[in-house]
């Protein structure tokens, strides 16, 4: 019987990942699975330090899986082949490493799993900035020597598809009428809404997304929901928001 474990945001960032299967869980295999919720990190520049990043993973025992979430290159993610696996659609990147796509159920070792990432950047209150202006380069200067500002550059460090489209959410409900609303677990980047208003201090809002999935949470009413994105680790309901807690899903 597998094993299935879940953490939050890792960002490019993986000795958890490393420390977790050495001190922790050292005798996983590959059937075993370690779920992170959203901006992995591992799919970002599209070329030669994503490639060392995917074999540096390669020595992991164990499989993640992973939802996306804002901070997320889809140009360089889309490029990967989908395949079907364990009743919904990934993106394969290598051996020891899925992509969850949107609005899929996934059956492992008999636990439903409806996934959906994605997330709302609220690091870009100072804008997005395109490459293409011709006053690019000035605008980017002014930002870049202001500490507090927060920016992100078109196709560099973000992605209008971070927000999920309509086909997607059509999608989602679509998966989710074929299994009845019948799923063990939801796993996204985003919290639902409740969630967010709970615990975001109002820097982060709910939006469409959140509503989305605020619905099919109640819809669902699922043993638990697992989240990312706002950098805490708290329970409410039975709604996890994670970071760098890493749970076993039993």
């Amino acid at each position: 019987m597998s094993r299935i474990f879940i953490t939050g945001d890792t960002h490019r960032s993986f000795q958890r990942l490393f420390n977790f299967q050495d001190f922790d869980q050292n005798d996983l295999t590959r059937d075993d699975y370690l779920i992170v919720c959203g901006d992995f990190g591992a799919i970002w520049d599209g070329g030669g330090g994503d490639k060392k990043v995917i074999d540096s993973l390669g020595r992991l025992k164990y499989t993640i899986l992973f939802v996306d979430g804002n901070h997320s290159n889809f140009d360089a993610l889309y490029k990967y082949p989908t395949e079907e696996w364990h009743g919904g659609y990934v993106h394969r990147i290598s051996d020891n490493i899925l992509h969850l796509c949107r609005g899929q159920v996934f059956d492992i070792d008999g636990k439903k799993f409806f996934t959906f990432g994605g997330a709302a950047s609220h690091d870009i209150s100072d804008g997005i900035l395109d490459p293409a202006d011709p006053d690019f380069r000035k605008k980017y200067l002014k930002l870049y020597h202001n500490p507090m500002a927060m920016f992100r550059i078109l196709g560099k460090s973000w992605w209008a598809e971070e927000m999920p489209n309509n086909k997607e959410y059509n999608v989602g409900i679509s998966n989710l009428e074929k299994v009845d609303y019948k799923v063990d677990y939801i796993i996204s980047h985003c919290p639902p809404s409740s969630a967010l208003a709970y615990f975001g201090n109002g820097t982060y809002k709910t939006d469409e997304l959140s509503d989305y999935l605020e619905k099919v949470f109640q819809r669902v009413q699922p043993k638990a929901f697992y989240c990312g994105h706002i950098h805490i680790d708290e329970k409410y309901d039975k709604i996890h928001v994670l970071y760098y807690d890493i749970q076993e899903i039993v």
